[in-house]
């Protein structure tokens, strides 16, 4: 996270946008994932890519406007529930105003939790039409991608899961869903029922201006190569004039309202 000296005009400089895209990784309470890959590990896999910036911000960078400066927003794997009441309301109102008026999300298994619709005790953002289940397991299973802003055709890919959110529609027409778990797969490597066989592993929405990406499984690491992660943050990011004109990062599937 940032320094007490924390100043977000100078961290993301305005004229940076204009050849990066800005993205803060969100780096406080519930960022850390049962397999210890953190927000720098994020932050590593994303400035592999010479296109993007990244910098760690905290609930207090937020609250001090670090995403006002920023194109994108990634919410890594951990505790949805630790990241949604350390936010607090303010720091969520603040994550809701970014993404309304424009700014991207990337939501990566804890990440993709927090993006949904709140209920009971999880505060949750809300930000796409989507609830969420919780679900156990570790495993690498096979995924069902249909061409989409990420892959240029249908195919099939392993990634890795580690307990990401069951993801059921609320509204079939404001959401997509450009990859599933492939309902071919019946058990995991323990022999148990997989639960998320033909469910929506990774899913795309808008809030207002902005555009939102959210996985269930960890695409950002292997057995991916990281690429669909990077082309994600992106896509979210819906301004850079780089992607308005890239064709293979074009919205074609996806309704923008």
């Amino acid at each position: 996270m940032l320094a007490d000296s924390f100043n977000a005009a100078t961290v993301f400089p305005e004229e940076s946008g204009q050849d990066c895209i800005r993205v803060a990784v969100y780096d406080d309470k519930g960022a850390i994932s049962s397999s210890g890959h953190g927000p720098a590990w994020l932050q590593a896999q994303l400035v592999a890519d010479t296109k993007l910036m990244a910098q760690l911000v905290s609930r207090e960078d937020i609250l001090q406007g670090a995403l006002n400066h920023a194109d994108v927003l990634v919410v890594g794997g951990g505790h949805s529930n630790s990241q949604a009441k350390h936010l607090g309301e303010s720091g969520r109102a603040a994550v809701q105003d970014f993404v309304r008026a424009g700014g991207g999300y990337v939501g990566i298994c804890a990440g993709a939790f927090l993006a949904t619709q709140p209920k009971d005790k999880y505060p949750y953002l809300g930000l796409m039409k989507v609830k969420s289940n919780g679900n156990s397991g570790s495993f690498v299973t096979p995924l069902q991608w249909s061409r989409c802003p990420l892959v240029e055709s249908d195919t099939k890919e392993d990634a890795k899961y580690s307990g990401g959110p069951k993801l059921t529609l609320l509204d079939p027409t404001s959401v997509t869903v450009w990859a599933s778990f492939d309902a071919a797969t019946k058990t995991d490597p323990k022999g148990k029922a997989f639960r998320l066989s033909g469910t929506p592993a990774v899913v795309a929405s808008n809030y207002g201006q902005g555009r939102l990406v959210c996985f269930s499984p960890h695409c950002e690491r292997r057995p991916t190569d990281g690429s669909v992660f990077q082309k994600a943050v992106r896509w979210v990011a819906a301004a850079a004039p780089s992607e308005a004109n890239d064709s293979s990062l074009s919205a074609t599937n996806l309704p923008l309202k």
